[in-house]
């Protein structure tokens, strides 16, 4: 692509061997069509809902419960396979659904895809199919329509567009034909090319299609959103992973109870048969999918209250692995706004303290001219009481904020000298710039970093007069750069230019400046945030700080909040660029605070973290944040594009370091809490299989039958553990263990034990009554619940006592006598 701008359109019709009045010729289609293919961009359709249900039963122990199920309707109990079969049936219905919501995550993606496009061939003007399109051919584009493919614009007549979903800015940009003579600029910058997936708000023209399919630039995005989408609900796997564990056990004991019934009590075939059923309904928590959907549902809608919407459990545990998170300094780790500090005039540097704000209102004044531009570039309205900026730039808000709290007229300069063009900030030139109408002419007012800007200035303005830049200047105003940023301000440039007529968006609109002044912002840390920090680490949680200033006010923010030591250390985005591979492997890990980063350094940082075993979490809102958000363990939304909120993990409005450390802490309590359910889930199947083998060893036949099994199964079992779930707060926030991790490595033995002795007491209580036992058993297995925790929650208590009173109902419905 980058070879296309820097060329007129006709060597862009003559290379690629085009005609921009006729087009095409059929025959030239049909061979670049064969050589290059569709104008397709392959995005996996997914799965549907049935075929999903259908690979459920490619695990171990979904095929062994239907054997169980045949085994049932062979020994004639039908009304227990049917039983068992809808059950199973629920389950995998409920994990399912789950799946084909991941399904839908990538459809999003086929939004992109425009379906028609109206070009010329053979000097004629067609409509055909979007996919049919070809590089070199010539196309028509109207106010409405969605850009098939890339296209090198010809001719335009006031097109705008937005193209967020390539450039990941969402305000509208103005395109023209004209050759543009930089070179490497970044997509925002390049006028004169329309993106595949953009929108034309207003306009129309003509182009030549310069890429299409998998050559255009929102292919290259939507690779590495495929790429990355593999993962899938990781819960589910672990959670058939147990059951098939579960079921070689239990085809074990039902093995081992077949042949006690045929060998040595000498039982007939059927007997046989049923020795062999039970075991499985007894020991196989099958009713666990059933369990974490209801859990699941809880958890996230105690996460949206406070928030945070996220995905499924497979995310809450992701969160609870975070050992690492890499966020934006500005509303993370300090306040969300910034006030001016001091400013830098006529060689003096000024303390806002010491102004003299009466100054502010002369006509002629470095000073009025430094607030002037500010407040002229400068995108803060004040409404309704509040200050409102659509980009969020704390350090216009913070001008603006200043000029209103002074009472100092610039406040009304936009409103008298009306703005006739922008020329949006970018992180690339990191300058913005209006044209504004001034009096009888106009002037550029530019405002960006002191490097970028002093760069472009051929004057500066002193004592209200200009004249031309000299070394000691430079000198000089760099010196202040650096006083002000040791400070921690965030330092801004002012300059502008003056014009007897109205320029146009083809200039070099910001050239041949005057050098005007300079301003710091002080961004003050959020409260606390040093012990935050403090907090985080002994949790194994360790910050990434990104941030917009330059290196010495990064270091100055970082020595205050306590990130920044003899070893860790800051890392500017050119540094990342001119260091050889090597050497920034090296040193990447000792980095605590990145400075002027593009997505593309944090995607590079992501991956060499992840890649030496790190658990990011990372956030953004844009289509260009999605590479790095996917390669986090976390990808976390800032309530941005749609497809953007679709496919990260977590969608969040508002977050602070606090509120990032809070989320993980939760997760990882509620994991804790999963596995306890799980233990928990081992406990009363083991329990329940221990009390059948001793009562049928001592004589008294299977104590527990199938619709007992299937009670504590599918009853004790789920409300109690929904009683463990609710009191996920009063779990322990530092394990960070995954979920099904050798489970039974570290609960076989005293769970055995627990096992016993309740098998122990319910077999005493046959002696009373065998309805009274079955009622003791699932008491038991509710007192067992509670003691997974030592402090309740009045939800929990609650789930509990209400376990009991049904386990009560049922026992007075079993022992009411038949009338």
């Amino acid at each position: 692509m980058t070879e296309w701008y820097n060329l007129s359109w006709n060597e862009v019709v003559e290379q690629l061997n085009s005609d921009a009045n006729k087009g095409l010729t059929e025959e030239k289609v049909e061979k670049l069509q064969n050589s290059y293919g569709k104008n397709i961009i392959e995005i996996p359709k997914g799965n549907n809902i049935l075929y999903i249900m259908l690979l459920q039963f490619k695990n171990f122990w979904l095929l062994y419960m239907l054997l169980i199920i045949g085994i049932y309707f062979y020994i004639g109990q039908v009304n227990e396979a049917i039983s068992l079969f809808g059950i199973l049936m629920l389950n995998i219905i409920v994990i399912s659904f789950g799946e084909s919501e991941r399904e839908k995550e990538i459809k999003e993606l086929q939004r992109l895809q425009s379906s028609q496009a109206m070009v010329v061939r053979n000097g004629a003007t067609v409509k055909i199919a979007a996919e049919d399109l070809v590089v070199g051919d010539i196309i028509i584009l109207n106010d409405g329509d969605i850009v098939p493919a890339d296209i090198r614009l010809i001719e335009g007549d006031n097109i705008k567009v937005k193209e967020g979903a390539v450039t990941g800015e969402g305000y509208t940009v103005e395109k023209y034909s004209t050759k543009i003579e930089d070179k490497e600029l970044p997509l925002t910058e390049v006028r004169n090319i329309l993106f595949k997936s953009s929108a034309i708000i207003e306009g129309s023209g003509k182009g030549i299609v310069i890429a299409t399919g998998t050559g255009t630039e929102i292919a290259n995005i939507i690779g590495l959103v495929v790429e990355n989408n593999e993962e899938g609900n990781m819960i589910n796997k672990k959670l058939h992973s147990i059951l098939n564990s579960f079921t070689v056990i239990s085809i074990i004991i039902s093995a081992f109870m077949a042949f006690i019934q045929l060998y040595i009590l000498k039982g007939d075939i059927v007997d046989g048969f049923f020795s062999f059923a039970w075991a499985p309904i007894a020991f196989i928590p099958f009713s666990i999918f059933i369990l974490i959907e209801i859990i699941s549902y809880f958890i996230i809608k105690d996460f949206n209250k406070k928030g945070t919407v996220i995905k499924n459990l497979s995310v809450v545990e992701n969160l609870s692995k975070i050992n690492m998170i890499c966020e934006d300094k500005v509303g993370v780790f300090s306040e969300n706004y910034a006030h001016v500090k001091s400013v830098y005039v006529d060689d003096n540097l000024i303390g806002v303290e010491d102004l003299n704000l009466m100054e502010l209102n002369e006509e002629f004044n470095t000073l009025n001219r430094v607030i002037h531009i500010g407040m002229l570039c400068n995108d803060t309205k004040f409404t309704n009481g509040e200050y409102i900026n659509p980009k969020n730039d704390i350090t216009e808000i913070g001008l603006a904020k200043f000029v209103r709290e002074n009472n100092i007229h610039s406040l009304q300069l936009e409103g008298i000298e009306n703005r006739v063009l922008t020329i949006p900030f970018d992180k690339d030139r990191r300058l913005m710039s209006t044209i504004n109408r001034v009096d009888n002419n106009y002037r550029a007012n530019v405002r960006g970093t002191v490097d970028s800007l002093l760069n472009r200035c051929t004057h500066l303005m002193k004592n209200g007069v200009e004249k031309e830049i000299a070394e000691e200047d430079i000198r000089k105003i760099k010196y202040a750069d650096i006083q002000m940023s040791r400070m921690g301000l965030y330092v801004v440039g002012f300059g502008y230019r003056n014009y007897n007529y109205e320029p146009s968006i083809n200039e070099n609109l910001e050239s041949n400046l005057v050098f005007a002044g300079l301003i710091g912002f002080y961004n003050p840390p959020l409260n606390e945030i040093s012990n935050l920090i403090k907090k985080g680490r002994e949790l194994n949680i360790h910050p990434i700080i990104f941030t917009e200033e330059n290196k010495l006010t990064a270091e100055s923010f970082g020595k205050k909040i306590g990130i920044l030591n003899r070893v860790t250390r800051v890392l500017s985005a050119v540094e990342m660029d001119n260091m050889p591979e090597e050497d920034l492997n090296k040193i990447i890990g000792r980095m605590s605070i990145f400075s002027k980063l593009e997505s593309k350094h944090k995607t590079k940082i992501g991956k060499h973290y992840k890649e030496i075993g790190q658990n990011l979490m990372m956030s953004g809102k844009r289509i260009t944040d999605l590479p790095y958000l996917r390669i986090s363990k976390v990808g976390m939304a800032l309530d941005g594009t749609n497809i953007v909120n679709k496919l990260s993990d977590v969608l969040v409005k508002e977050r602070t370091y606090e509120s990032l450390l809070n989320i993980i802490i939760s997760s990882r309590k509620i994991v804790n809490s999963l596995i306890n359910i799980i233990t928990y889930s081992f406990l009363c199947s083991l329990t329940a299989v221990i009390v059948n083998i001793a009562s049928k060893l001592l004589g008294l036949g299977y104590v527990l039958n199938f619709y007992n099994i299937l009670w504590i199964n599918v009853i004790t079992t789920i409300i109690s553990s929904i009683g463990i779930a609710l009191n996920y707060k009063n779990e322990e926030e530092y394990n960070t263990e995954s979920i099904g991790k050798n489970i039974f490595n570290g609960i076989i033995l005293k769970s055995i034990f627990k096992a016993v002795f309740i098998a122990a007491v319910v077999l005493g209580s046959l002696y009373l009554n065998e309805k009274i036992s079955f009622l003791i058993l699932n008491l038991c297995l509710i007192i067992l619940s509670i003691t997974f925790n030592k402090k309740h929650t009045s939800k929990s208590k609650l789930c509990y006592i209400f376990n009991a009173v049904v386990q009560l109902i049922y026992f007075i419905i079993l022992t009411k006598p038949n009338i």
